[in-house]
């Protein structure tokens, strides 16, 4: 019998953020799983994660990405 573990896939927004503001997604990979936060700039979403899964430590953090999302200029309506 096979014991896989489901990874972690969980997503928080910062305080600071807003429907009138352009934010940014940031993915952060750890060992089981993956945190997704949408902030306006990379301190914001480290200060977000730890905030929410203060059992998470920097050196957990095996990668990062950020992805930058549309101003409201670069929009279709």
């Amino acid at each position: 019998m096979s014991h896989s573990h489901q990874k972690k896939n969980k997503t928080f927004s910062s305080a600071s953020t807003g429907s009138n503001y352009a934010v940014n997604l940031y993915e952060f990979i750890v060992h089981d799983g993956q945190y997704n936060v949408y902030a306006m700039d990379y301190k914001d979403a480290w200060a977000t994660l730890f905030e929410n899964e203060p059992k998470i430590k920097p050196k957990d953090i095996m990668f990062m990405t950020e992805t930058k999302c549309a101003t409201k200029n670069e929009t279709l309506h």
